[in-house]
């Protein structure tokens, strides 16, 4: 299920807040892409801004395509830079100053939790820490948001999958031309979704299992109006 976490991804005022993996408040305009609305960005328009937000086009998305980019990244409560994974700054050599860019791509974790989804879930019952093999995120023609992840038992023993959850992730880089500043950022994950499984997956060791995660727009219904 989708969790009040989504809701900022789709609200249509101003502000909101996330929850991230750790508890913490997160604010709309300090995770979702966008860049420093302070700096002069007249000579360089592929990362000009309008209400925060990043217009250029792939830095809209939240695609990335299969990757190794997010595989060293398997701990929901880790703190990761996401580094090779969505495109990063696309300015010159000479940066402005105090540019701030972020992009954003979605990614699974999964858990050994029973517990049943709540709309105010914001990280997994009781995440396990596996090796990821594959990973790749992108939007169909139909609009569908497809997320996949292939998750390895490195483990000595059988590892039981009972939970699946599907994060936002930020990408965060800083550069200034006063300082020489380069610098990319780490940020814990937010969880917009969490899936308990109607039947676990064993995966016995040196097995592999790829989890998928849709988010399917056309699902969204008018049934209370309706009734």
């Amino acid at each position: 299920m989708l969790l009040n976490n989504f809701k900022p991804l789709l609200y249509f005022g101003n502000g909101g807040n996330f929850k991230n993996v750790k508890g913490s408040s997160v604010n709309l305009s300090e995770f979702l892409g966008l860049v420093n609305p302070y700096a002069d960005y007249s000579s360089n328009p592929r990362v000009n801004a309008l209400n925060g937000h990043v217009v250029s086009g792939a830095m809209r998305s939240f695609n990335y395509n299969t990757t190794t980019g997010t595989n060293s990244c398997i701990d929901e409560q880790t703190a990761y830079a996401w580094e090779n994974t969505v495109q990063s700054y696309a300015g010159s050599a000479t940066f402005y100053y105090f540019n701030t860019f972020r992009a954003n791509g979605f990614v699974l974790f999964v858990g050994s939790g029973e517990k049943e989804e709540d709309l105010e879930d914001y990280k997994l019952e009781n995440p396990l820490v596996l090796q990821v093999k594959n990973a790749s995120c992108f939007t169909q023609a139909d609009g569908k948001v497809i997320t996949q992840r292939t998750f390895y038992n490195h483990t000595e023993e059988d590892v039981t999958i009972n939970e699946v959850g599907l994060y936002i992730f930020a990408h965060q880089y800083l550069s200034s031309n006063q300082s020489g500043v380069q610098r990319t950022l780490t940020s814990n994950v937010v969880m917009i979704g969490r899936k308990v499984l109607a039947s676990p997956v064993i995966l016995k060791t040196g097995e592999m299992y790829t989890f998928t995660y849709t988010i399917d727009m056309s699902k969204f219904s008018f049934e209370s109006v309706d009734n």
